[in-house]
């Protein structure tokens, strides 16, 4: 922008994501068809951890659990309602905690009622071996008693 000749930087101060997910998530004691926009809102708005490359514990974990519970919930909604936007959400929950054995055999169990039985399995493996290779345990005995059914 331009005035009299010399060059004036006009900045608009930036909004605070976080406080606005911080409030969404507060007025949301359950999800239903008037709250589900403000969670989809919040999955919008929230991109990961807060200050990440500070470190600060204070907060990381705190963002992340409601982001995780909020998902959970959300991927309860949809159940009955659109399994392909329940796989969409455990998709965004493995970003968070790649490690959780109940959304694994969630995932998997979705697959399976959409006749998906390969990418079960091949989700199946892929889980397993992460499992392996960064952690050195073993899923719960669920999860490998999923395929076979």
């Amino acid at each position: 922008k331009q005035i009299n000749d010399c060059y004036v930087f006009h900045w608009h101060a930036p909004t605070i994501d976080f406080k606005l997910v911080e409030q969404l998530l507060q007025q949301i004691n359950q999800i239903n068809e008037q709250t589900i926009h403000s969670c989809e809102e919040i999955l919008t708005l929230y991109h990961g951890e807060i200050f990440a490359l500070n470190h600060y514990e204070w907060n990381k974990l705190s963002y992340q659990e409601d982001v995780l519970m909020l998902l959970s919930k959300m991927i309860h909604y949809y159940e009955a309602l659109n399994p392909l936007k329940v796989l969409s959400l455990l998709q965004r929950y493995f970003q968070l905690d790649p490690y959780d054995d109940y959304k694994a055999l969630q995932y998997i169990r979705t697959l399976q009622s959409l006749d998906r039985s390969t990418e079960a399995t091949d989700f199946y493996n892929d889980y397993v071996q992460r499992l392996h290779h960064e952690l050195s345990i073993d899923p719960i005995d669920e999860l490998r008693l999923a395929l076979s059914t």
